[in-house]
């Protein structure tokens, strides 16, 4: 969807907003970086911004292309997944190039004569690129005679007749002479180097048209060079699209006062371009070919990571327990996905692990009656365990309690020295406590009856309420709805998860 020109008002309530990977920095120096290179005598820079799935990409250049567009940057944001099933890559982005252009066109004044110059200038352009890819003789179109030379027949046979279908019919041209058949292909390849020098032409005029163009908008309006082109969402595309759409930006619009963005994960992509030619074949060194310059974008920290695929969830509104001691929390620059990230980074998961594991634990929420209190920490490990540790979920699914062996199995997956904050409410020091007893305490309590479990800490949480973990303890007795005789609801975590377990989000 191509970007247009955004309000004062509206880039300062939705720039960068819930920049939770804090990209912005990123997006300024590349600023000043493309336009310090893309200068008006230099050709068009063509950028990969390279970055593993997960890195927010799209977020990323989505906010910049506004964030540019509000500086009156001239903006073109070209989806690439979503002109994936078009035949003609180069086609879909010009399509997309002319709509992102008109806006800029249409704000001037009718009847001005930069206007009318500029929409001259866009037709002759666009008929410039239509004979650019008008295919060779029409060669694509029909039969070929062999795949090694992909001549077709009834071209050749075209050729050597002069086109006089009065004089020889389908049968006959079975009898051709090889002295015939010698001066069609004469005839054949000469029309074909003249095709080919007309549209060699064709993309000289077409760039030459399209850098007037440009031109002729940043003097009549007020905006601001270069021309800023993204393209987003490449590695998604079919590997033959991807190539096709990169030779036609390379190749035809590559141009003075453009850069180009594209969006994308080399090394995914890379993998896509070899399977194609050949396990052998250097996919990452075709690739580069095509690009200037490479910028790589971080990959995010898992705490940012889990807040930004949780935003909109349900997960951003539940409440229980988090297995957190609120006094550390509240001391500490923390939120209320840390302990879930603890988590993560105790069990040393992957992006694409979370964003899984966080699906399975928002079903399992969805599945709850509706203001159901959550024991948020000890939900995520039960979905991680089933998602990375089969023996430990199986385990903790078992109705034993087995609470030695799960200690046990417990550090193999968790490190046992890994702690989390925690302070000494007296002496004000800081006191981490062990992940690997805090989830041994999740798992007692979630395999005793409340009565059970009542008798047991109760007259401890009531002596000392407000120390660690003591103060974990009372939130979860607190739950609400919770009989005497029943297991306590996070009891129910490990069945709702392997239902969940059968969802998954591996697209990105």
């Amino acid at each position: 969807m191509s970007e247009t020109p955004k309000s004062e008002s509206t880039s300062q309530n939705n720039e960068w907003k819930n920049d939770v990977l804090h990209r912005k920095e990123y997006a300024g120096f590349l600023t000043k970086y493309i336009e310090g290179k893309c200068t008006n005598d230099k050709p068009a820079i063509v950028v990969a911004l390279d970055a593993p799935w997960g890195s927010g990409k799209t977020f990323f250049v989505q906010h910049w292309a506004e964030d540019l567009s509000n500086s009156k940057r001239p903006v073109i944001f070209f989806n690439a997944w979503e002109n994936d099933s078009a035949d003609d890559p180069t086609v879909a982005f010009m399509a997309e190039l002319r709509n992102g252009l008109s806006p800029f066109r249409e704000n001037l004044p009718l009847g001005q004569s930069a206007r009318t110059v500029i929409e001259e200038k866009s037709k002759e352009a666009i008929g410039h690129l239509r004979r650019a890819l008008i295919p060779v003789l029409g060669v694509a179109a029909k039969a070929v005679l062999k795949k090694t030379t992909g001549i077709a027949t009834d071209e050749i046979i075209d050729a050597a007749i002069g086109h006089d279908e009065s004089s020889m019919d389908a049968s006959d041209a079975k009898e051709l002479s090889t002295e015939i058949l010698e001066k069609g292909l004469d005839k054949f390849f000469e029309k074909a180097l003249d095709s080919h020098n007309n549209r060699l032409g064709s993309i000289r005029y077409f760039r030459q048209s399209l850098e007037e163009l440009l031109a002729l908008l940043i003097k009549s309006t007020d905006l601001q060079g270069p021309l800023y082109v993204f393209i987003d969402e490449l590695d998604r595309c079919r590997p033959d699209y991807a190539i096709r759409l990169l030779e036609g930006v390379k190749h035809l619009f590559s141009v003075r006062g453009v850069a180009f963005v594209v969006s994308t994960n080399m090394s995914q992509l890379s993998k896509a371009v070899s399977a194609i030619y050949g396990s052998n074949f250097d996919g990452y060194g075709y690739l580069k070919r095509f690009f200037d310059i490479e910028f790589s974008l971080p990959e995010p920290s898992r705490l940012s990571f889990i807040e930004l695929n949780s935003k909109n969830t349900v997960l951003e509104q539940v409440s229980g327990c988090s297995g957190l001691d609120p006094y550390a929390t509240s001391r500490l620059e923390t939120n209320k996905f840390s302990n879930i990230a603890y988590i993560a980074e105790a069990m040393q998961l992957d992006l694409r692990s979370i964003r899984n594991i966080l699906s399975v634990t928002e079903a399992v929420v969805l599945g709850l009656p509706s203001n159901t209190k959550i024991a948020s920490m000890w939900l995520f490990f039960v979905a991680a365990t089933r998602h990375r540790h089969s023996t430990l979920f199986e385990l903790i699914s078992s109705p034993n309690r087995n609470s030695n062996d799960f200690k046990e199995l417990c550090i193999s997956v968790v490190p046992k020295d890994y702690t989390i904050p925690s302070y000494d409410r007296e002496t004000e020091d800081r006191v981490d406590f062990s992940l690997v007893e805090l989830l041994s305490f999740f798992h007692t309590i979630s395999k005793e009856p409340t009565k059970e479990t009542l008798s047991k800490f109760n007259k401890l949480s009531r002596e000392d309420s407000y120390s660690f973990p003591n103060v974990l303890i009372r939130e979860l007795i607190g739950f609400n709805g919770i009989a005497a005789k029943d297991l306590h609801p996070i009891s129910q975590y490990p069945a709702l998860v392997r239902l969940a377990g059968h969802i998954s989000r591996e697209a990105a």
